[in-house]
């Protein structure tokens, strides 16, 4: 056994002394190669520097500006003056249209902004119906401006009317932040009915049969209101429900229905508060749309005035050309030549710099692997020779 022990020991040292020269080989190795690649890299950036120092793009500005002015010349007056009429018109066009878009823009925001004033009043004498003189005390105090429940509530699709039967006169609550912070103007208060509803959070998720549970977005204390209330798909299920009602519980339809335990309450023809939260929905809507309306107006203006500028530097630019185009032929050739000459040089020397670019990328790629490379044999030579004075340190005992 001892026999044993001592040759794993001795096979481990060799494992460890093999490992350890190696990774002091291959450190050589990467050093060597990252020195070359450096040697490369600031090869690479002098012949960079080089060619930067020959950068013909003033030489060709200058020849393309020469040629452009030639063939300018060279141009026959009639076709200058057909091009820039060309562009008088196509202005014109455009102006015409721009003006028709704004036409119609200004009509969509007057048809949204009407409709939106129509819904407004009618949502605000359903919301101040029961209230003229508390509407009094709410300008003397300062809650005129303050949102009613109704403009705060978002209820699931189709359970609209449930829960305005539900809520009744609670709908035209007014929203304030402390009950507290309204206590001394209450007095001032002799005649009318109000109801103040704290905003808080958001309408925490009841039961999911209750019609609170409809309740999307709103006061808390609201959905607390209609806890108790259960939702019911049909009058017929409400009927065949309300055994099962616990004391306080009731259950209401989708179409308003209501129905208690011992009672059944049910609300036909005009209501005011009838389609008081879809109607707030639309107005959000007609809101959005609205502000939407006027970026479309406002972009349309500004169309139409680009259009008018462009217009006007277009037969400017007609009359200049009417009155600087002159006959006569001012050896294009040659500039031509000169310039055709010019972009073959640059074109030669740009594609010398996108192959050294290339190369000085590939040289970066290189050396990063490199360095992580030569990290790594670092790492394992650092590991390799704790290997080897652990061994060396048992080696006394082992002997």
């Amino acid at each position: 056994q001892w026999q044993q022990r001592w040759d794993q020991f001795m096979r481990s040292l060799a494992t460890a002394n093999q490992t350890t020269q190696v990774e002091r080989t291959r450190i050589e190795q990467l050093e060597n190669q990252l020195g070359r690649l450096r040697a490369r890299h600031e090869r690479l950036n002098v012949e960079q520097e080089q060619l930067s120092a020959q950068d013909p793009g003033a030489q060709l500005s200058d020849l393309t500006a020469q040629e452009a002015q030639a063939r300018a010349r060279n141009e026959e007056l009639g076709r200058a003056q057909s091009a820039a009429a060309e562009r008088a018109q196509t202005l014109r066009q455009e102006q015409r249209a721009a003006e028709s878009r704004l036409e119609a823009a200004r009509t969509g925001r007057e048809k949204v902004r009407g409709e939106r004033v129509a819904l407004e009043a009618v949502q605000k004498a359903a919301l101040s119906h029961n209230a003229p003189r508390a509407g009094e005390w709410l300008n003397a105090s300062g809650l005129a401006g303050r949102e009613r429940v109704a403009q705060q509530l978002e209820v699931a699709a189709g359970w609209e009317r449930a829960v305005e039967t539900a809520l009744g006169d609670y709908l035209e609550a007014v929203c304030v932040e402390r009950l507290e912070d309204v206590e001394a103007a209450l007095a001032k208060l002799t005649a009318g009915r109000i109801t103040l509803v704290e905003q808080g959070a958001d309408a925490s998720v009841h039961g999911a049969g209750s019609l609170a549970a409809k309740i999307i977005r709103g006061p808390a204390a609201v959905a607390a209101q209609l806890a108790g209330v259960l939702a019911g798909e049909s009058l017929a299920d409400a009927l065949r429900a309300r055994s099962g009602l616990a004391p306080g519980q009731s259950i209401i339809t989708r179409s308003g229905e209501w129905v208690g335990k011992g009672w059944l309450r049910l609300s036909r023809g005009q209501d005011p508060h009838t389609g008081v939260i879809e109607r707030e929905q639309r107005l959000k809507s007609l809101r959005a749309d609205l502000a939407l309306s006027e970026e479309q107006v406002q972009r349309a203006d500004s169309e139409l005035a680009a259009t008018r500028r462009a217009q006007v530097d277009a037969e400017s630019e007609r009359d200049q050309l009417q009155s600087a185009i002159q006959g006569g032929h001012r050896e294009h050739s040659d500039a031509r030549s000169r310039l055709e000459a010019a972009r073959a040089r640059a074109q030669e020397l740009q594609a010398r710099r996108t192959r050294l670019e290339h190369e000085a990328a590939e040289v970066a790629r290189e050396s990063a692997l490199g360095g992580e490379a030569v990290q790594r044999a670092r790492a394992a030579l650092t590991v390799s020779r704790e290997q080897l004075a652990e061994l060396e340190s048992r080696r006394p005992q082992l002997e």
